[in-house]
């Protein structure tokens, strides 16, 4: 429960991080589907069992990268 709450709040900062750097909607949507393509890869991963530690900071990388964001969780974790 607080994962997704941290998830959401991050996209909320960086949506308004972009905003003020007067970026387009356009890109914040991009952004959260790949914030959220990662935070489902972060769970799918846990689901098959490769040892991915999922608390609050790896959840806000995966927010703020991504999928790339994942990558790093993953090579950090062992």
């Amino acid at each position: 429960m607080f994962n997704i709450l941290f998830f959401i709040i991050s996209l909320l900062i960086y949506g308004i991080i972009l905003r003020i750097f007067d970026y387009s909607y356009k890109t914040f949507i991009q952004v959260a589907i790949n914030g959220i393509l990662g935070l489902i890869a972060l769970y799918i991963l846990q689901l098959i069992e490769i040892p991915v530690i999922i608390n609050g900071i790896s959840v806000i990388i995966t927010a703020f990268l991504g999928l790339p964001g994942v990558v790093i969780i993953i090579i950090f974790s062992n």
